[in-house]
Order: C-alpha cells, then sequence, then structure tokens
C-alpha cells in the first residue's frame, strides 16, 4: 500500500512543483507514466537479487552469477545508442511502448527460469537471456522517458520533475529485494512476477492514455538557453506533431550526436555515473552471499538488510531533485560521490557488526541518488548550453554510464574478491579498492563549476560555445 501510496503522489504533487503549462494534467500525466515505467524496471532489476544466489549458489559461483547479473548492462549498452537515435528521430512514444512490451517478455523468462529448481543448467540459461531482453528494454524505457520529460519542461525545473520520475526508480530499487525475499520465502521463487505482469498493464494503459495524441496537447517551455534555431512562432504555438517538437527542439544528427560522445563535461558526468553505479553493481551479487555467511541470513532477510540501500535511495531522490535545482549540480555529484566511497570504505568495520553493514548500505543509497538525480538535469544543461538539443541522444549516454557501471560492477567486484580469497576478507578489499577509486575521483568534479561560460576549457581542450 505504501509503495502504491508514493506512485500516486507523483501524479498529485507535479503540478505544484512545476510551473503552470496549458495541459497540466496531460504534464502531470508525463509524470507518472516515465515514473511507473521506471518502477517497474528497476522492480524487476532488483527482485532477483536475494534470489538468484538462493537459487543458483549450490552450483555456480559468485562470478557466474555476477555473469547474469551483467548481461543486463551489457545489452543496454549496445542498445543505448540506437535508442537514443530513434527517440530524437521518431519522438518518444514509440520507444517507451516498445521497452514495456518487451519488459513483459523478460518477465516471462524469469517467471520460467525461477520455475527450474530441478535443472539449474537450464535454469542458468534462461535467466541469462531473460536479463539480457531486460537490457533492451531499459534502454527505450530510460531514454525516451527522460527526453519526454526534457521536452515537456522549461531546464529551470529539470532537476524537480526528473527527480520526481526517478522517485519510480527509487521505490523499485526499493521494493525488489525486500518484495523478492518476502514472496519467494512463503509462495515460489517465481511468484513475484506474477505482480510485475499486473503492473506492465497498467503502465500499457497509462501511456495509451498519456500519449494517445502524441506531444499535441502541450506546449514546449522555453528558456534563455533554448536552442538558436528555434523560431519566435515555434515558441508561441502549439506544437501539433511529435516530429515536429523534435524539429523545434533540435536538428538532431550522427554528427550533432558524435558530438555529445566527444564533450569533455558530457565525459566527466558520465564518468561519475559509471564509477558510482559500478560500486552499486559490485556489492549485488556480494553482500546476499556476504550477508549468509557473516551472519547466517537466510533470503527473507537478505531482502530485508540489502533493501536499506533503496530506502535510502528513495528518501533523498526528491530532496536531491530540489537541490540540484537551487544549488549548483556539480555540488551534488560531489557530495553523491563522497558518500557511495565512505560506504564502500566503511565495509572494512562491519566484519562482525551488523547495524555497521547496514549503515555502509544507506550511505551507498543515499550517496547514488545524489549522483543520479542531477546528473541528468545537468547533462540537459549542457545540451542546451552547446545549442544541440539532443535530450534522447544525451539520456542514451547517461543510460549507457549506468550499463557500463552495472555490468562491471557483477564481474570484477567478485574477482577481486575471489583473488584475496572467499569470505569475508575478499569482500572488503574490493570494496576498499573501489571506495578509494570513488574518493580519487571526485576532486575533478570541481571541473563542471565552468558550465554555462562561453570560454569553459578542460584538459587543455579550448571549447567555443558550440562544440
Amino acid at each position: 500500500q505504501s509503495t502504491w501510496g508514493n506512485i500516486r503522489m507523483i501524479g498529485e504533487h507535479a503540478d505544484r512543483l512545476l510551473p503552470p503549462t496549458d495541459k497540466p494534467n496531460i504534464q502531470r500525466g508525463v509524470i507518472f507514466t516515465i515514473a511507473l515505467a521506471l518502477f517497474i524496471d528497476y522492480l524487476l532489476l532488483t527482485l532477483c537479487i536475494p534470489l538468484l544466489p538462493d537459487l543458483l549458489s549450490v552450483k555456480y559461483s559468485s562470478l557466474s552469477i555476477g555473469c547474469i547479473f551483467a548481461s543486463k548492462p551489457v545489452a543496454q549498452l549496445i542498445s543505448n545508442p540506437v535508442m537514443g537515435i530513434l527517440v530524437d528521430s521518431k519522438g518518444p512514444r514509440i520507444p517507451l511502448l516498445l521497452g514495456v512490451l518487451v519488459l513483459s517478455l523478460s518477465t516471462l523468462g524469469f517467471a520460467y527460469g525461477m520455475s527450474l529448481s530441478h535443472n539449474l543448467t537450464r535454469a542458468y540459461i534462461v535467466l541469462l537471456g531473460a536479463r539480457a531482453v531486460q537490457g533492451v528494454a531499459s534502454a527505450a524505457v530510460m531514454s525516451a522517458g527522460m527526453a519526454a520529460i526534457a521536452m515537456t519542461h522549461a531546464v529551470e525545473i529539470h532537476g524537480t520533475a526528473m527527480g520526481l520520475a526517478m522517485i519510480g526508480v527509487a521505490l523499485g530499487t526499493l521494493s525488489g529485494p525486500p518484495i523478492g525475499g518476502v514472496i519467494a520465502y512463503f509462495l515460489d521463487l517465481w511468484s513475484p512476477y506474477i505482480g510485475i505482469a499486473g503492473l506492465l498493464l497498467l503502465n500499457l494503459v497509462a501511456q495509451l492514455w498519456v500519449f494517445r495524441k502524441g506531444f499535441s496537447e502541450l506546449r514546449i517551455s522555453t528558456t534563455a538557453l533554448e536552442v538558436q534555431s528555434e523560431s519566435e512562432s515555434m515558441r508561441e504555438e502549439p506544437i501539433t506533431r511529435s516530429d515536429s517538437i523534435l524539429r523545434s527542439q533540435s536538428a538532431t544528427t550522427w554528427s550533432q550526436s558524435l558530438k555529445l560522445y566527444l564533450d569533455p563535461y558530457i565525459l566527466l558526468v558520465a564518468t561519475t555515473t559509471i564509477i558510482g553505479n559500478f560500486a552499486i553493481g559490485m556489492i549485488e551479487p556480494l553482500v546476499p552471499r556476504y550477508l549468509k555467511d557473516e551472519f547466517g541470513l537466510n533470503v527473507l532477510y537478505q531482502g530485508l538488510v540489502f533493501g536499506t540501500a533503496p530506502l535510502s535511495y528513495l528518501i533523498c531522490t526528491p530532496i536531491a531533485g530540489l537541490l540540484s535545482d537551487a544549488m549548483p549540480k556539480w555540488g551534488c555529484l560531489f557530495c553523491g560521490l563522497f558518500f557511495v566511497g565512505a560506504g564502500l570504505v566503511s565495509f572494512m568495520f562491519s566484519a562482525t557488526h551488523l547495524p555497521s553493514a547496514i549503515v555502509s548500505l544507506v550511505a551507498l543509497g543515499g550517496g547514488m541518488s545524489f549522483i543520479d538525480t542531477p546528473a541528468l538535469p545537468l547533462l540537459s544543461e549542457i545540451v542546451q548550453w552547446r545549442k544541440l538539443g539532443a535530450y534522447g541522444s544525451v539520456f542514451a549516454i547517461n543510460d549507457m554510464c549506468l550499463s557500463i557501471g552495472f555490468a562491471a560492477g557483477p564481474l570484477i567486484g567478485p574477482a577481486i574478491a575471489d583473488s584475496m580469497g572467499a569470505g569475508r576478507k575478499g569482500f572488503q578489499f574490493a570494496a576498499l579498492v573501489f571506495g578509494a577509486v570513488c574518493w580519487g575521483f571526485s576532486p575533478l568534479i570541481f571541473a563542471l563549476r565552468r558550465v554555462g561560460s562561453p570560454t569553459a576549457s578542460l584538459s587543455g581542450w579550448l571549447l567555443s560555445e558550440r562544440c
């Protein structure tokens, strides 16, 4: 009930935080629909955190289980550039709808794989494929969803609007481990996926209603950083077709997308996102086994303890969204990376003390909210500053960085931990190494203070006002 209440709050309170528009109900519906799609995606992502080790650890190592966790971001990484160009050329409606349909296929695969406890080899193959299919869907949902919000809200409140949508990520991440652990404990490992199927149907209906006329009922909010090629008539007259929206916002081409990939400020934000999500991806296959070996927790309590990280993420996400509009966004990024590093390093002191391990997970979750949430509006601000307007491509870049972090973390983290020996020592060594990486990289974020300056430079690059 609390989960649904939080989701409804996104729709009920969005109009209080966003500026007035011609069609506030549709604008509010856009945020709600995107938040619900992200909630389902991340619920499916984290639901299996306590389930996979419980099903497969009898036969497979931490590294092998980590490969399943990594298959989703790898597929997402491959799909993101295509989805970004598709969103920029066709609009967000079709990619978003396709993303939900593909999520349905992934859900069926997870349900079937979790029912194969009698054949772990087949279960491993099916779950690996289902996780990869989810990666393709996630690329569509994130790129199209954030682009839809950026196209329908002024840049000054992108942080607030995207922060509201990111509550869906926080709720999904929070709900997954405990819901998966509780339902699997009392029923079967495949039972939680029945509920996800119902949520997917609800989101499909919401999309068909909100986007039934594309963006024809919305005006595009404009700012001082608007694309120069946009004429005054486009600012004053309603946009009647989704492809017209894209032409007024940007004249996106492959060369413009390439400029985004080469922009040093975008690369700096992207690297910060990679490092933060690498830390989260690293602990996904390690923490459940660590909790089981050190504290004797079963799958139910593993899910509840791991859920403290996404709970912290949920609480801090709307705060990070508001702060990213009220203070420099680079400051939020710096604080986020610092606390992620602190959460990792503090695992050194939670050897036999469960409350200390919980504090570490809380620091990780809170720190990640201050990386993920301000990164989106900061990327949007850079795009408008560079006068490119390629929202689909820049949010695809952000999603690629999420994918790289989540793909590399479950592979490299367990490999380092296993190299130091199984158990507590290996896990704590891996956490210490990557905590130090977070702290070592964080001073570079201060270079983002120059975003918006016409003479900004970074690492020897001398940039013009246009890339």
